[in-house]
C-alpha cells in the first residue's frame, strides 16, 4: 500500500512510519523539517509540508492509497487549533485526491504523568472519562454479539414463519423487546 503519514518527524509519527516500514509498505513521511528526519529507507520518500497548508498537503498525498496522520498538540500550547487546522486540511486534500482512508493517530494522554501546566481536575476528572467512553480497540474488543451498536433489529416471529398457500390466523406473539411492539395476526384475505 501506498502510504503517506503526516507530521512523521514527531515520536508517534516516527513509530508510525516505522511500522509501516517493517510491513512493506511505500511510504510519504510529510514533515515540516525532512533535514532532521531519522528514518531512511529505499521504500520512504520524506516531503517537506505543512499539514496545516492545504496546497502543501494535497501535493504530498496525491497517487497514494491511504493517509495517516499523528499530529499532536501538548497539552497548554500557545497553538491549540493546530489539530483541527491539519484535520481540515488532510480532509480536503484527501477529497481531491479520492482518497477514501484516512486514520487519525494522536498520543494525547501518553504517558500518563501530568504535563506543564495540567490542572487537578483535568488529571482526575478529564482523563478517566475520556478513558472510559474510548470507543473499543483491538486489545479492547467486545465479546462478539455483545457491543450495542453492532446489534442489528431480530427480522421478528413472522420471517420464521413458513410459506404457505393458505392464511391461516394465529395468536399474536408477545414481542420480547417492551418498545418493540407486538406482532399483529396476518390478513385473512
Amino acid at each position: 500500500m501506498k502510504l503517506a503519514i503526516s507530521e512523521a518527524n514527531g515520536p508517534t509519527g516516527r513509530l508510525a512510519t516505522a511500522q509501516a516500514l517493517t510491513e512493506r509498505h511505500t511510504i510519504t513521511a510529510i514533515t515540516r523539517h525532512p533535514e532532521t528526519f531519522p528514518l531512511a529507507d529505499p521504500a520512504l520518500q520524506v516531503v517537506a509540508a505543512d499539514s496545516r497548508e492545504v496546497a502543501a498537503v494535497t501535493q504530498a498525498i496525491g497517487g497514494h492509497d491511504a493517509v495517516r496522520s499523528t499530529i499532536g498538540v501538548p497539552y497548554g500550547s500557545d497553538a491549540p487549533t493546530t489539530l483541527s487546522e491539519s484535520a481540515t486540511c488532510i480532509v480536503a486534500a484527501t477529497t481531491t485526491h479520492g482518497i477514501r482512508r484516512l486514520v487519525c493517530v494522536t498520543s494525547t494522554g501518553v504517558p500518563m504523568k501530568p504535563a506543564p501546566g495540567e490542572t487537578f481536575f483535568y488529571r482526575k476528572t478529564v482523563v478517566p472519562l475520556l478513558l472510559k467512553t474510548r470507543p473499543p480497540t483491538v486489545r479492547g474488543r467486545r465479546p462478539p454479539g455483545t457491543d450495542p451498536r453492532r446489534q442489528r433489529p431480530s427480522a421478528g416471529p413472522s420471517s420464521a414463519r413458513p410459506a404457505s398457500s393458505t392464511a391461516t390466523a394465529s395468536p399474536t406473539t408477545p414481542s420480547p423487546n417492551p418498545n418493540t411492539p407486538a406482532a399483529s395476526p396476518p390478513d385473512a384475505t
